[in-house]
C-alpha cells in the first residue's frame, strides 16, 4: 500500500476480538490508531493468514520489517518505533533503496516488492517462512511444511521439536509417514536428525504462536535431548515396519513389501550407536526374499538391490566400519560385497577372508573377534576351538589370552567343572594381584585355590605384613624355620616406615613373632621397649622369670620420661619464638591479600610481598604514578620523553659510545676486557632458602606450630610412661614429666594468648588510625589463623590427672 492510505483490521476468531485501523500519512508515517509504529515508512501490507503487519521503511538504509499483529496493540507509544523493533521477534531484512511493498501472497510465506526499475520480485523472508511452517506442523500438514523446508533451507529437526509429544506420541509420525511419497524426502528427514532442541535456540517459537496453541517447552519436558534422536527413530521403524507388514499406510495407500528399506536402514545407520549389523541382516532378509519371490539361483549378495543397498548404507556410515560389522557377524561372503563397493585395497582383504575361510569356524571367529578387539567373545570361540588339541596345550593357550586381556573371570566361569584348570586360573589371577601390588587380594586368592597355592600365599603375606598368615602357612606345610629366619623376618617387619601409631603396632607384631616362634624373650622385649609398651614387657618379662629384664624396662621407661622432659622444653621454647615470627608474617600476608584485593589481581597469596618487598613496591607504584601524571599532554616533547628515561633503569638510546667499543674484545683492545662478570646463582640450601615473609615461609612457620604441640599418639604414650612410672615406684620421676607436660601446656596457652591480645591492639590501632582519615577498615584474615589460634595441647587423660592431684603436695 502507499503513501496516504488506510487499512481496517480484525485480528481473532470471535465477537470479541480487537479491531484496529493501521494508517500510512501524506508524510510516511505509520499509524496504528493513534500509536506510531514507524516514523519513515513507504508502504506496508497486512496478513490476516500470516498474522503479520509488515513495511518497508525509508532512508539511507531501508529494511523490511515485520510485526506479528498479536503484539501490535501491545505497542507503548512512549517507545518509539526503534525501541518497539525489538517487539518484532525476527530481524528486518535489507531491501533496495526506493523498493515498495505490493503483496503479500496468502498461499505461500512469500512477499512481492517492486524494485525502484520496476520490475516485480517474490522473496520469502524467514519472519514469514518460519512461523508459517511452524503453522503448517501444527496442523499436521507436513507435505507442505517438508516441501517449504527444503526449499527455504529450514532444519527438519523442527517438525519434532515443534511438539515432540504430538510427534511421537499422538500420531504425528503416522502423519508423516503417510503424507511424505518420496522416500528421498524421509531419508532427508531421517538423516539430518540431532540430538539437540532446535525451539531453545536456533527457531525460538513465537510467543504469539504459543499463547494461541497454548504450547509449553513440550520438548525439554517430555524428552531428554540426548535420546531424542534414537526414540524418533525406532518410531519410524515400528511405523514403516508395519506399514510394510499390513501392505498399507494409515490412509490406505498400498505399500509393497522392501518399499521402506532405505528409511528403515537410515533409522538403524542413525541411532546412537549405530545399528549397523541389524541393518546388514535386514538387507540380506529383503534380498533373500525378492530373489525366493523371483526364483533367481544367483547368489543373494550378488544382486543389484544388496549392492545399492550397502552403497546407501555407507553413504551414512563409514565403509571400515560397515565391513568391521560384517565380520563381526562372521559372513566373509557379505564382507566381501561390502568391501568391493568401498576404497580398501584387495591385495589386504582379499587374502585375509580367504585365510578366515579355510580355518574351521570358532578358529576363524576367535581371530575375527581379536581383530575386532571383542576378547570376551574371542576367549569362548578360543576355547570351544580346542577339542581337537591337547588339553594341556590348549589350556596353555587359553591361559596366556586371559593373563594378556584380563579376563581370569570369563576363564573361571569357562572351566569351572575342571578343577585343576580352576586353579590354575587361580594362581594367575594371583599373581595378578601380586603385579598390581594388591597383596591383600592377592594373599586370598592364592589361600581360596583348591588345593591351596602356598608359595604365592607366603610371599603375599610377607608383602602385605601379615605375619599370622604367613606363619600358618609354614604350619600348615609342616616348614621348620631357623631363629635366624625369624629374627630377620621380625626385624624387617620392625623396619617398616609409617606414623607412629603403625611403627608401635610393627615393633609389637615383631615381638610377638620372636617369642611365639623364636622364643627370643631378651629380643622381644627390645621390641616391646622401642614401642614404648612398658607393660606388656613387664609383663611378659615376669611370665618368664626375667626380672632382670623387668629392670630393664623400668631403666628404659625411666630414660624415655627424662627424653620427654627435655624435648617439652625444647617444644615450648620453639613454639614461643615461632609464634612471635608467625604473627609479624601473617601481617604481611594480610597487607598482600588487602593490596592484591584491591588492585583486582586474581591470586591472593602472592610471593613477591616479603619483608623487604612491601615498601620498593610502594615506591615503584607511586614512581610510574608520577611519570604518568607528568608526561599527560606533552606526546613527542623533551619532558616526556626525559620523564620515560628517568623511570626505567637504563636509557635505549646508546647506539653509539662504549658499547660499540666493548664489541671488538680482543688482545689489542683492553676496553671491557677486565669487566666484572655477573655473579653465578648460589647452588645448595642457600639456593633453597625461603624469602622472609613469603607464603613459603609462613607455610613453613605453621609446620613448626603444629609440629611443636604433642599429637593424640604422644599424649596417650606419656599417660602411659606417667602411670607405669608410678607403679614402678618412679614417683619423682613420674611427676617431673607431668609438670614438664603442664608447662608446655601452659607455655603454649600464654603463646598464644599473648599473640591474639597484641593482634587485637594492632587492628584496633588500624582502625582508629583508618577512622581518622575518613577511610573504612576492613578486616582481612589469612585463610590459615583459625588453624594456627586452635592450637593447644591435648590434656591428658582424667585418670592421670585424678592420681596426680592427690600426689603432687
Amino acid at each position: 500500500m502507499s503513501s496516504s492510505t488506510t487499512a481496517v483490521g480484525k485480528y481473532g476468531h470471535n465477537e470479541s476480538s480487537n479491531s484496529f485501523v493501521i494508517g500510512l500519512s501524506s508524510r510516511y508515517r505509520l499509524y496504528c490508531g493513534e500509536r506510531l509504529i514507524s516514523s519513515a515508512t513507504s508502504s506496508f501490507g497486512i496478513s490476516l493468514q500470516h498474522k503479520f503487519l509488515t513495511h518497508i521503511t525509508l532512508g539511507s538504509r531501508p529494511q523490511m520489517r515485520f510485526l506479528p499483529l498479536a503484539n501490535l496493540l501491545a505497542f507503548d507509544p512512549l517507545m518509539g518505533s526503534d525501541e518497539n523493533v525489538a517487539l518484532d521477534g525476527y530481524e528486518p531484512r535489507s531491501v533496495e533503496r526506493g523498493s515498495r511493498l505490493v503483496a503479500l501472497l496468502t498461499n505461500s510465506p512469500s512477499v512481492v516488492i517492486q524494485l525502484p526499475r520496476g520490475n516485480l520480485e517474490s522473496i520469502s523472508p524467514r519472519a514469514l517462512a518460519l512461523p508459517y511452517v511452524m503453522i503448517k506442523i501444527r496442523d499436521r500438514d507436513y507435505s507442505t511444511a517438508l516441501d517449504i523446508m527444503r526449499r527455504q533451507r529450514i532444519d527438519t529437526n523442527l517438525i519434532v521439536d515443534f511438539d515432540v509429544k504430538d510427534f511421537l506420541e499422538n500420531g504425528g509420525a503416522e502423519e508423516f509417514i503417510d503424507q511424505i511419497p518420496k522416500i528421498d524426502n524421509i531419508n532427508l528427514f531421517l538423516s539430518s536428525l540431532i540430538d539437540v532442541d532446535t525451539t531453545l535456540w536456533k527457531y525460538p517459537v513465537p510467543s504469539w504462536l504459543r499463547a494461541e496453541n497454548a504450547l509449553t517447552n513440550t520438548s525439554t519436558q517430555y524428552i531428554e535431548v540426548p535420546s531424542k534422536v534414537n526414540r524418533v527413530c525406532a518410531k519410524m521403524r515400528e511405523i514403516m515396519s508395519n506399514a510394510e507388514k499390513n501392505g498399507s499406510t494409515l490412509s490406505g495407500k498400498m505399500v509393497n513389501d522392501g518399499h521402506f528399506l532405505l528409511p528403515i536402514l537410515s533409522t538403524f545407520a542413525k541411532e546412537v550407536p549405530p545399528r549397523l549389523e541389524e541393518a546388514l541382516s535386514l538387507i540380506i532378509s529383503t534380498a533373500s526374499h525378492v530373489q525366493l519371490k523371483h526364483q533367481k539361483k544367483t547368489s543373494v549378495l550378488l544382486s543389484d538391490h544388496v549392492q545399492n543397498s550397502i552403497q546407501y548404507l555407507a553413504f551414512l556410515a563409514d565403509y571400515e566400519l560397515i565391513f568391521n560389522t560384517a565380520i563381526g557377524m562372521y559372513d566373509f561372503d557379505l564382507a566381501k560385497a561390502v568391501a568391493r563397493h568401498s576404497q580398501m585395497d584387495p591385495k589386504v582383504y582379499l587374502p585375509l577372508l580367504q585365510r578366515w575361510r579355510s580355518l574351521p569356524d570358532a578358529a576363524a571367529r576367535f581371530e575375527v573377534d581379536v581383530k575386532l578387539n571383542r576378547y570376551e567373545s574371542a576367549l569362548r570361540h578360543l576355547v570351544s576351538s580346542g577339542e581337537s588339541e591337547e588339553p594341556g596345550t590348549h589350556f596353555t593357550k587359553c591361559l596366556k589370552f586371559m593373563e594378556d586381556h584380563k579376563l581370569h573371570r570369563l576363564g573361571l566361569e569357562l572351566f569351572m567343572n575342571n578343577a585343576s584348570f580352576t586353579r590354575a586360573i587361580m594362581v594367575s589371577l594371583g599373581e595378578y594381584f601380586m603385579a598390581e601390588r594388591k597383596f591383600e587380594e592377592a594373599l586370598t586368592v592364592f589361600l581360596s585355590s583348591d588345593p591351596k597355592y602356598f608359595d604365592g600365599a607366603k610371599r603375599a603375606a610377607r608383602a602385605c605384613g601379615d605375619w599370622r598368615t604367613y606363619f600358618t602357612c609354614c604350619s600348615d606345610l609342616c616348614e621348620v624355620i631357623d631363629n635366624d629366619q625369624i629374627t630377620s623376618i621380625a626385624e624387617s617387619i620392625s623396619s617398616k616406615v609409617g606414623s607412629p601409631i603403625q611403627q608401635r603396632e610393627a615393633y609389637a607384631a615383631a615381638a610377638r613373632i620372636l617369642l611365639d616362634y623364636g622364643h627370643d624373650v631378651a629380643y622381644a622385649m627390645d621390641m616391646f621397649i622401642a614401642a614404648q609398651m612398658w607393660f606388656e614387657a613387664r609383663r611378659i618379662s615376669l611370665k618368664h622369670e626375667r626380672t632382670d629384664l623387668a629392670k630393664k624396662c623400668i631403666d628404659a621407661a625411666a630414660s624415655y620420661a627424662a627424653s620427654c622432659i627435655e624435648d617439652f622444653s625444647e617444644r615450648a621454647s620453639t613454639f614461643e619464638t615461632t609464634n612471635d615470627r608467625f604473627a609479624e608474617v601473617v601481617v604481611l600476608r594480610r597487607d598482600a591479600i588487602k593490596e592484591a584485593d584491591e588492585t583486582g589481581a586474581s591470586e591472593h597469596h602472592d610471593d613477591s610481598a616479603s619483608l623487604f618487598s612491601m615498601q620498593s613496591t610502594a615506591s615503584n607504584s607511586s614512581l610510574r604514578s608520577t611519570a604518568s601524571g607528568a608526561s599527560i599532554g606533552s606526546i613527542g616533547s623533551v619532558a616526556s620523553v626525559s620523564t620515560v628515561i628517568s623511570v626505567g633503569a637504563k636509557s635505549t638510546f646508546q647506539f653509539t659510545g662504549d658499547r660499540d667499543t666493548l664489541k671488538h674484545k680482543s688482545k689489542f683492545n683492553k676496553i671491557g676486557r677486565d669487566r666484572t662478570k655477573k655473579k653465578k646463582k648460589k647452588d645448595g640450601p642457600a639456593a633453597r632458602r625461603t624469602k622472609p615473609g613469603s607464603e613459603e615461609h609462613l607455610k613453613e612457620l605453621i609446620l613448626i606450630l603444629t609440629n611443636s604441640c604433642p599429637d593424640e599418639h604422644y599424649v596417650a604414650v606419656v599417660s602411659e610412661t606417667i602411670s607405669f612410672l608410678l607403679q614402678s615406684g618412679k614417683q619423682p620421676l613420674a611427676k617431673c614429666l607431668f609438670e614438664a607436660y603442664h608447662e608446655l601446656e601452659a607455655s603454649v596457652r600464654k603463646s598464644q594468648i599473648a599473640r591474639l591480645d597484641s593482634d587485637n591492639v594492632r587492628r584496633q590501632e588500624k582502625e582508629m588510625l583508618a577512622r581518622k582519615e575518613g577511610l573504612t577498615y576492613e578486616n582481612v584474615e589469612h585463610p590459615c589463623e583459625k588453624e594456627i589460634n586452635s592450637l593447644c595441647c591435648k590434656p591428658l587423660p582424667p585418670c592421670v590427672e585424678n592420681v596426680m592431684s592427690y600426689l603432687l603436695i
